[in-house]
């Protein structure tokens, strides 16, 4: 995993993955694809907008309403 703690002594290595067979590999596979779809978090800002504008758009409507039945 790219270096050792170790400062002194004796080893035996064994390779069983080189590139993209290494967990650094897939990792960096993994994040250079393009995302499909939205992410949890951008789905529940979406969901968030579309509440909030939903609301501003009634009120406005509902204003409206009642400043014309006023007049």
């Amino acid at each position: 995993m790219q270096g050792t703690h170790c400062v002194s002594g004796t080893a035996v290595g064994l390779c069983i993955g080189t590139a993209d067979e290494t967990v650094f590999g897939r990792i960096a596979k993994l994040s250079s694809q393009p995302r499909k779809g939205l992410t949890t978090l951008q789905k529940e800002i979406l969901r968030f907008i579309v509440i909030i504008v939903s609301l501003v758009v009634f009120f406005v409507t509902l204003v409206c309403i009642l400043w014309f039945v006023a007049c």
